[in-house]
């Protein structure tokens, strides 16, 4: 269902693209699924200024990432951008609650690294002599640790996987997998 808030966003950003960039044309043509990147309604400037507009008005940061066809295709798309940080927030105080549900808080964190020093000494004992968990080949295993331990590059955590060589140079080789390759590049 969607929220007063988010046709309000819809509504802000129709008007913007009528007047910036079809001006003269039906409003009713604009509809919440027109093409704009792809069909070209959208050039890379107009898309720059549509970008800075949307990052004025609603008071967000828009990625690079997210600049492009794929977030900025229709106004379906644009209206979920503002969202982003409140989504954000909700999901951090939901994990913060579960979190202290179970006794886990700021405190347990050096406790919780230390039990990650010890599964990633283990798993490099696992790799120790081979390319992969078991043996010369990935296997089901493989991927299924490594799905559990890739995010861990991309946050400080990156600082555990440091300490152990062995376990970063197997995911590096699992993630050059051409499957596990493209998937990831999804």
């Amino acid at each position: 269902m969607i929220s007063e808030k988010d046709l309000e966003i819809e509504k802000t950003i129709k008007e913007f693209i009528l007047t910036e960039f079809l001006p003269g044309e039906d409003p009713a043509a604009l509809t919440d699924e027109t093409l704009l990147v792809t069909t070209g309604v959208l050039d890379s400037i107009a898309t720059l200024k549509l970008i800075n507009f949307l990052e004025e008005r609603f008071q967000i940061a828009i990625e690079a990432h997210e600049a492009d066809w794929e977030h900025l295709n229709t106004v379906t798309e644009m209206a979920g951008l503002p969202l982003r940080p409140l989504v954000g927030r909700v999901v951090l105080r939901r994990i913060r609650r579960r979190y202290a549900a179970t006794g886990i808080g700021p405190g347990a964190l050096p406790l919780l690294a230390e039990r990650m020093r010890d599964n990633l000494g283990t798993l490099a004992t696992l790799l120790e002599g081979k390319p992969y968990l078991l043996g010369r080949t990935p296997t089901l295993a493989d991927v299924a640790a490594f799905a559990q331990l890739a995010c861990m590059r991309r946050y400080a955590e990156q600082r555990l996987l440091d300490e152990v060589p062995v376990v970063g140079a197997w995911l590096e080789r699992i993630a050059a997998v051409p499957p596990v390759a493209a998937a990831l590049a999804s």
